[in-house]
């Protein structure tokens, strides 16, 4: 499914906006879609980066989980087959829907910094601010799938979502093609480390597992052994929690277990936008990218032709929409530290879209990102993921989950098998440019 289909279908709209964010990248990426062929579900969907995760969270269904349970045994599977992208050690954005009451709730459990940072830590070093300890963000990972499932979870018992993730490290995951590339080009950072070497080098070749290989996760099997029964503090304020800090100090970290303690995911009202055929997007706010999704969305309504989705006019369009949505995302932020309040309004309001059209040309393009309204340019890490859920009662979640660059901090606690992200690199520093290519704002905070 792309985005052109999608344009001209609204029947797809209705049934399934809450797959929308996963298929705008699914333009880009391949995803695994699976639909329930079980006798016990009469229609669900879950969409991965791979299949075997699918095909847990409709097991989860099957088995008489709700839509929160589902997201949760994905995502913890999502974190093995895709270690490069996501996992325990990072946090993520997510979006709920209720269909019975209609309701909608976003829950941020990001990482963030650790009490003791500051902003001139790094002294210009840009390599400390996003490799090794001193680069690890607060994780947000575990403590919020166990928000999730204290609020909205529950239609099994919480060992049931960790099992299959435990299963999945014990027997292995399969090295497909994509995955063997990931591990070459990150050959260097994996050698550099302990952990990494051991998980990720075969020992029978000294090199990278190759395709058809499988890669065993023991260590972070034992440690979801302990989260099984522990519950979602495990990692938090639990038995894991003082070695696992330990290990980032060790890495010249600066997180403690006082972070651990405190860290508290937060529920929030989502971001509304309304699109074609009166149909409500909802997204998380800020820090999250759904306005720009929304902004893209409108845009593209009533702008390309249906009769003709595959001309060189379609896709000139929907490009240029895209290259407006993305440069006005480089002026997002915070908004508890930024007013963004008026940059939101105009990329959710279908006026501020209309207004924006007559900057697009069917006969050219710009080479200079301010036309579109970026204030820097970047090369996407991919060090992210996104699944999505949704149950036969109607119910639907979104999971955007990240440990920012691909193998995140370039390294692994030694007693969890974790590896941690490099999310400090996000934070503008005094005279360090970020590895997404962002110079330090002339008064950085």
């Amino acid at each position: 499914m792309t985005i052109i289909s999608i344009l001209r279908n609204n029947t797809f709209l209705k049934v399934g906006l809450v797959l929308l964010v996963v298929i705008v990248v699914a333009v880009v990426v391949a995803v695994a879609v699976v639909l329930t062929t079980s006798q016990n579900v009469a229609k669900a969907s879950v969409v991965t980066n791979g299949r075997h995760c699918s095909e847990i969270g409709i097991s989860i269904l099957d088995k008489g989980g709700n839509a929160a349970d589902a997201a949760i045994a994905t995502a913890l599977c999502e974190g093995i087959a895709n270690p490069q992208s996501m996992g325990l050690g990072g946090g993520f954005l997510l979006t709920i829907y209720n269909k019975t009451t209609g309701e909608v709730w976003s829950l941020n459990s990001r990482e963030v910094a650790p009490a003791a940072a500051t902003e001139d830590m790094y002294h210009g070093n840009s390599t400390l601010s996003s490799t090794g300890g001193l680069s690890v963000a607060v994780p947000g990972e575990l403590v919020g799938y166990w928000s999730l499932y204290q609020r909205f979870g529950g239609g099994l018992p919480w060992s049931d979502l960790v099992q299959p993730s435990i299963d999945l490290c014990n027997s292995g995951i399969y090295v497909t093609e994509y995955l063997k590339n990931v591990f070459t080009s990150s050959k260097t950072s994996i050698y550099n480390d302990p952990v990494l070497r051991d998980i990720f080098i075969d020992p029978s070749t000294n090199d990278t597992y190759k395709v058809g290989d499988y890669v065993k996760r023991p260590r972070l099997a034992r440690t979801l052994e302990v989260i099984a029964v522990e519950g979602g503090y495990a990692l938090h304020n639990g038995s894991l929690t003082e070695d696992f800090v330990n290990d980032i100090r060790e890495n010249d970290g600066i997180i403690t277990t006082e972070d651990m303690y405190t860290y508290t995911p937060v529920w929030e009202t989502p971001v509304v936008a309304t699109l074609s055929g009166d149909i409500s997007l909802y997204s998380a706010p800020l820090p999250g990218s759904g306005v720009i999704l929304a902004f893209i969305l409108n845009i593209l309504n009533n702008f390309v032709d249906s009769s003709d989705p595959d001309s060189v006019t379609t896709y000139q369009r929907i490009i240029e929409s895209f290259k407006f949505g993305y440069g006005r995302r480089t002026e997002l932020g915070d908004s508890n530290f930024v007013d963004v309040e008026e940059l939101v309004s105009n990329l959710t309001s279908k006026s501020y879209a209309e207004y924006i059209r007559q900057y697009i040309f069917d006969d050219r393009t710009f080479q200079d990102p301010s036309y579109y309204g970026a204030n820097t340019t970047f090369t996407e890490d991919y060090g992210t993921a996104h699944i999505s859920v949704l149950a036969p009662n109607g119910d639907a979640v979104a999971i955007t989950s990240t440990i920012n660059y691909v193998f995140g901090a370039k390294f692994a606690s030694n007693s969890t098998g974790i590896i941690l992200n490099n999310e400090m690199d996000d934070f503008s520093s005094p005279n360090i440019t970020s590895g997404y290519n962002i110079p330090p704002p002339p008064l950085t905070i």
